[in-house]
């Protein structure tokens, strides 16, 4: 079904093609969760070590939720 405007609706697409919809809610949650204690390292002027670590963990779950999204819309997916 299409919304507003010819694009198709959030809702139908979530649910014919987000398979792991739970594990990808929960790497948003930890990104948003490491976004928090960036600006809390910030405010209290942490290392730069302590900052870059924080920063590092944040890119291994932005890469793992690039790689959930791409496995559950390739169409050929197993299973």
């Amino acid at each position: 079904m299409m919304g507003n405007k010819g694009i198709p609706d959030v809702k139908i697409l979530n649910i014919k093609y987000m398979r792991n919809q739970q594990l990808i809610d929960k790497r948003f949650d930890q990104i948003e969760g490491k976004i928090k204690t960036l600006k809390f390292l910030l405010s209290r002027q942490s290392s730069v070590n302590d900052f870059k670590g924080e920063l590092n963990q944040m890119e291994e779950l932005v890469s793992d939720l690039k790689s959930l999204v791409e496995r559950d819309l390739t169409p050929l997916r197993n299973g």
